[in-house]
Parts: structure tokens; sequence; C-alpha cells
């Protein structure tokens, strides 16, 4: 009786899981489907050369916005992939400043939106290139400043990173709720969320420092956690990030594409949702291609049956579609290519707001070329149409990137090389709006320190190099020099 209670239990807790499975997955599709039309959409107005740069940095804001909201979706189903042993980490060359000045970027705006101070620090022995798995130490981070900006209310936040014998420690430090001792050992525990009377509600799956602490864990790192109740909660994760002296060379950023080279090539796009057949076409017309729409597979077999003259250069389609899906339409295609003595070469690229190891084990030969999870990047679109399409891309020769113009191997300008100007001929006109300044740094308010600044640059009046300097602090977020250097030029006045 004993045993067959157990078995019941056993069967009843897997059952369970299944579900908790399914659902998760149903709902990361449901999550990822308008995920692509928002994402989509802001990397075409960043794009855009109309649009004026002080918008351009709100859209960027709104795309790395979204991807952190991808970000979130995919940690849904980590849970899953986790417990099913089936979590890939990865070995890749990182470069880490470039990591860190996003995190510094995407949560000072988050801090700013509270009016909340956020601190960044770093040592000095920081390496610009680690090996690490660039997504999940991503994911790590996001967590944990996300967690600190949600339960801070008053005070700030501070991120600080120190390097030692190949070993990375990363220390989040808030100033908010804190936690209660007898709550500790639960924040680590799936969908558990520390709920008080008094406190700010706040929003949140549970999932977060789980997350955290698998990952911590499956990439041999640690990870510790102090809190105290209304003084804030501190965070530390060490992980071993290997030094690389000699970096491989990266692929420098791509310039703005135009077109390619050779005869219009045609792409036929199935989907069942207006907005992404739309989003495709708004995407790859502008390119040079000439896009089809067919709302389901019936009518992308009626419109190649009816019209010889349709006869795509490139299939992309959605697998999860009214009727028959995407994979049995690719399969089909293929099998009326091979009877009609067609051309059975035209790649099929398959987009899905489904994980891609859904149906891996179920096509050992499958009958398209690539699969895309949504949503879409446009640069891993394109790189995917030049492999399969065998295209030459045509470059904006006029536009260089900032990245096209810097050295490989020389270190980008990062907060902790901004070095020290000392203003000079600064007009006593300007005091008042370099004590606003000073304002605005100290709160770390920094649209109205951009602004500011600019009406100061605009008066020509003060030293451009000290300006530029005062550039690389709001562009890396690091307010603490600002205040260093604006501090100098006070007492210097007086």
């Amino acid at each position: 009786e004993t045993d067959l209670a157990l078995q019941e239990a056993k069967e009843l807790a897997e059952a369970a899981n299944l579900a908790k499975s399914r659902y998760l997955t149903g709902i990361s599709h449901e999550l990822r489907t308008p995920l692509q039309s928002i994402l989509g959409y802001a990397q075409l107005l960043g794009r855009d050369p109309s649009i004026p740069e002080e918008r351009k940095e709100s859209i960027t804001i709104m795309r790395r916005s979204g991807e952190y909201l991808a970000d979130l979706i995919e940690g849904l189903l980590d849970i899953s992939r986790i417990e099913a042993g089936r979590l890939d980490i990865r070995r890749d060359q990182v470069n880490l400043h470039d990591l860190l000045s996003q995190m510094v970027h995407m949560f000072s705006q988050q801090a700013e939106s509270k009016s909340i101070v956020f601190k960044y620090t770093c040592n000095n022995t920081l390496p610009q290139y680690v090996i690490a798995d660039e997504k999940r130490l991503r994911q790590i981070l996001i967590n944990l400043l996300s967690n600190a900006i949600k339960f801070t209310e008053n005070g700030s936040v501070t991120f600080s990173v120190r390097y030692r014998n190949q070993v990375a420690e990363f220390c989040v430090k808030d100033t908010g709720v804190g936690i209660d001792s007898e709550d500790m050992v639960r924040i680590f525990s799936p969908f558990e969320r520390i709920l008080k009377p008094g406190l700010p509600h706040v929003t949140g799956t549970g999932l977060g420092l789980t997350i955290v602490r698998l990952l911590c864990d499956i990439m041999g790192g640690d990870i510790t956690a102090e809190s105290s109740p209304n003084q804030g909660s501190t965070f530390k994760v060490q992980l071993m990030l290997s030094k690389i002296e000699n970096p491989q060379l990266l692929a420098p950023a791509k310039r703005p594409i135009l077109g390619y080279q050779g005869t219009r090539k045609t792409v036929l796009v199935v989907d069942d949702e207006t907005n992404h057949r739309r989003l495709m076409e708004d995407l790859l017309t502008p390119l040079g291609f000439i896009v089809l729409e067919a709302r389901d597979a019936e009518s992308c077999i009626e419109m190649i049956h009816k019209n010889d003259q349709c006869q795509p250069d490139i299939f992309l389609i959605d697998v999860s579609m009214p009727g028959m899906n995407g994979l049995d339409l690719a399969k089909l295609l293929r099998d009326q290519q091979l009877r009609d003595k067609r051309d059975v070469t035209t790649p099929i690229i398959m987009l899905s707001a489904e994980a891609h190891e859904h149906h891996t084990d179920q096509n050992i030969d499958p009958a398209y070329n690539a699969y895309m999870v949504k949503p879409i990047k446009l640069l891993s679109l394109q790189d995917q149409l030049s492999k399969l399409m065998d295209i030459t891309w045509c470059y904006d020769e006029a536009i260089e990137t900032i990245e096209n113009t810097t050295p490989v191997n020389s270190p980008p300008a990062l907060p902790k090389r901004i070095k020290t100007v000392t203003p000079s001929n600064i007009q006593q006109d300007n005091k008042a709006a370099f004590t606003e300044l000073l304002a605005y740094a100290e709160v770390g308010y920094a649209k109205g320190f951009r602004e500011k600044l600019k009406d100061i640059e605009n008066t020509g009046s003060v030293d451009q190099e000290f300006i530029d300097t005062l550039h690389q602090c709001y562009q890396h977020m690091r307010f603490d020099k600002a205040i260093e250097l604006l501090t100098s030029k006070n007492n210097n006045e007086q």
C-alpha cells in the first residue's frame, strides 16, 4: 500500500510538472506574438534617418526594454529546461565592457523613472574580453538589477564589479524594503513572492532569483544574499570568467543596408497574423525585395498553382497557423517540387513563437533550411537571407558607425577611462547653468543632464574638451565622475 501510494504521488507530480511546462510554453508563445511587431518596428524606426537623434534614444530604450521582456519570456521556459537537464551553456568570447555598459544604461533609465540614484563602480583590472555564456550572464544581471530597482522606493541602487584571479564578482546593493531573516530561505524558491502589509505592491512571477541561483550553479558559480528589513539587500554573484589575452577579430558592426546586387528577388511570407505579414513587408521592401503575402497554407498553395509567375526565391513560413501548420506546408512544398520536377533548392525559413526544441526531434530531415524564433532580429534575418539566397548586400558608404572606426583590440571609451579635464575660460554667466547641471548629476536625472549640457554647449563659451568629457560621463551613466568634475570646477571658480 505504501509503494502504491508513492507511485500515485509520483505520477501526480509528473502530471503536474508536465501541465506546468505546457502552460509555460503556451503563454510564452502568446507573449512572443505581439513582441514580434513591437521589436520589429522599433528596429525599423531606429534606422530611419528622418527621426531626430534625441528621439532615436527613446526608440533605443523601447527596443532594449522589449528585448528585456523577451528575455523574461525565455526565463519562463528556462525552469523547465533546467529541470529536464536540457539547458546548454556556451563558451563564447564576450566583450564584458560592452555588456556592463548596456546594463548600466538600461537600468539607470529605470532608476531615473522612480527618482532613485543608480551608481556603478568597477575596479581597474576588469578585462575587456572574457569567456562566458553572454545570454546567461545577461539573465543573471538583469534579474538582480531589476529586483533591486523594483523593491527600492527611496535611496539608491549600487552595481559594483570586481575581478581577481579570473573570477568576477558582481554585487547589487539597494536601500529598499529588505527581507526578514525567516523569509531568506524562501526567496530562491520558484513562484515565491514576499508580500507584506504596508509594503508597495510590485509585479513579478517569482522566478527571477530562482533562475539566477540555478544558472549560477550550472555555470559553477555562487550567489549569496544579505538583507535587513527596511535597510536594503545585497546580492553577490561570483563566476569564473576567464580572461582572453588575444581576442579573435570580431566582425565589425554593419553599416545600414541599401539593397543588394543582381536581379530582384521574390519573398513569399505565409503567416496568419496580418501585422506580422505587414512587418515583413516593411522590413524587406525597402531593401529591394518583392514581397508576396499568404494568410495560410491553403492560400500559399493556391497562389503557386494558379500563377505560374509566382515562383518565390524564398519562403518565410510561420509554424503555428489554423488548418495546415507551417511544418506540414514546408514538407508539402518540397514534395510538390519533387513531383513537378521544380527547383527543390528554394530556401524555406520557419518563423515561430515556439522554442526550437519542440520540433527538432520530430524532424530528423527537416523540409526547411532555417528556423528562427520570434521576435526576429533584423540583422539575423538579413544574415539568413544572404546565406540562403547567395546575395551580396550594398551598404551605405557615407555612414560609418563608431564600432567601424574603432580598432578591435583598442579599449572602448569606458566610464573608468574618462579623463579628468580642468575647465577653462568659463564665463560667470554659466555658473547657474553648471549648478543646475550638478544638481541633475547628483540625483541621476539623465534627461535633464543631457538637455542642460546641450544648452551649455550651444552657448559656445565653454571649453569644448570639458564639454566632451561631460558627454562621455552621460553616455556611460558615470554621474559620480560628472559630480567630481563639476565640484572641482566650482571649487576652482571660488
